[in-house]
């Protein structure tokens, strides 16, 4: 038996369309010259032109176009907000003369194994059995790459692909979404969305139709009809405008539940962001219509204004605990006392220390609480109230200066 593997080789924004700070950055930065009148404004694209276009366009003039130099004063996450405060979000099916490596019209779908979400599953264990693969664990050594697909002005993918009836969908990091033939890798269709899609790929049968569901960079998420890439629906659950749509949607009896997180922090480095006022949020959805059944927060409490820093500056709290990944989702939807969360930044440190005295990484975490399967979670929160978890933090190693003079 002749085995073959596909071979998917290539990232964040945050839509701010009444992002006050967005806007102050613009007024600094770039009104000058595109909100400017007379013979200026005949050769300088004004504000009016600019909203025009897609964030994605915007941000690309940023950081590698003609716009590079002025905008090297910005960090990358200022750059990203401002691109999202002018653009103007769409999603735009390729026409099937601009694809490249097209497959026939009319192409049939198949019966073939496939993997749709973040795990093919509601308990998240990311685990398939043979007979739902189409291939064993000693089949494995002996797969062979047959074929490769390139995305284009990509250097990163933080996307997972979905196989489902003999196609993979998969999202880039120029907000493309493809439809691949997974035997052959030539394009069914392709549609851009506003920004990278930065969750995995879901696929289910939504009114008798194959229905392809994710979330991107500037939070939010989307419906395409998975026989041509037209849009569904499109929603965006939590209207911060540091909202980050990572957690890969998971679909149920006809509801998609959705988490939301946040790249706020990234934000708060610059002096004149007031910190922080996200929260994170979990919604139900119907995944026929994107209408919000329900919607709960994971801080009840709306940020409001804190005692200033020592220096004066303003704060706002309380804030944080965005929902990342799909097992967060099954913690929250479901109730799934297994649901180990995987890519997290502490959490395999914290259980390392706690149970081992020393840190370990995400597989060596899932290796050690095996033994406490189904009940993962359940553990984990369970050593996190008794007080017993533990995740030593280090001084410095050299004098602490004082960094106001430099």
């Amino acid at each position: 038996m002749k085995l073959s593997c596909l071979l998917l080789i290539g990232p964040a924004l945050a839509f701010a369309a009444d992002d006050p700070y967005a806007a102050a950055l613009f007024q600094k930065n770039c009104a000058t010259c595109h909100q400017a009148a007379g013979e200026a404004a005949a050769r300088i694209p004004q504000i009016s032109v600019l909203k025009t276009r897609t964030p994605n366009s915007i941000l690309r003039t940023l950081e590698s176009g003609v716009m590079k130099q002025q905008a090297a004063v910005l960090s990358t996450n200022e750059r990203q907000a401002v691109a999202n405060w002018l653009g103007t979000p769409v999603t735009l099916e390729r026409r099937r003369e601009e694809i490249s490596n097209s497959c026939p019209a009319g192409a049939a779908w198949k019966n073939n194994p496939g993997w749709s979400g973040w795990s093919p599953g509601l308990v998240n264990t990311r685990f398939q059995s043979a007979q739902d693969a189409g291939l064993t664990a000693a089949d494995v050594p002996r797969l062979q790459p047959k074929w490769a697909f390139a995305f284009p002005d990509t250097t990163l993918l933080r996307s997972q692909p979905a196989v489902y009836r003999g196609r993979v969908f998969v999202g880039g990091q120029d907000g493309s979404v493809y439809s691949l033939d997974a035997a052959t890798g030539c394009v069914h269709w392709s549609t851009v969305v506003q920004a990278q899609v930065r969750s995995g790929m879901t696929v289910a049968e939504v009114a008798g139709k194959p229905t392809v569901f994710f979330g991107d960079s500037s939070g939010y998420y989307y419906a395409l009809d998975g026989e041509t890439g037209k849009q569904v629906w499109k929603l965006q659950p939590e209207e911060h405008p540091a909202t980050n749509g990572t957690a890969t949607p998971v679909f149920y009896q006809g509801r998609l539940y959705i988490g939301v997180s946040s790249l706020e922090e990234a934000l708060a480095v610059s002096p004149g962001y007031v910190c922080c006022t996200f929260r994170g949020s979990e919604s139900a959805v119907d995944a026929a219509t994107g209408k919000v059944i329900w919607k709960r927060y994971m801080i009840a409490e709306a940020a409001k204004p804190q005692r200033k820093t020592k220096r004066g500056a303003a704060v706002m709290g309380p804030s944080g605990v965005g929902v990342w990944t799909a097992a967060e989702t099954t913690q929250r939807a479901f109730g799934d006392a297994d649901a180990l969360s995987i890519g997290d930044y502490h959490l395999a440190k914290v259980i390392g220390w706690t149970l081992l005295g020393h840190p370990i990484d995400d597989a060596q975490m899932v290796r050690l609480l095996e033994p406490m399967r189904p009940h993962r979670y359940r553990a984990v929160r369970l050593l996190e109230v008794s007080g017993l978890a533990r995740n030593p933090r280090f001084g410095p190693r050299q004098a602490i200066r004082n960094l106001a003079g430099l």
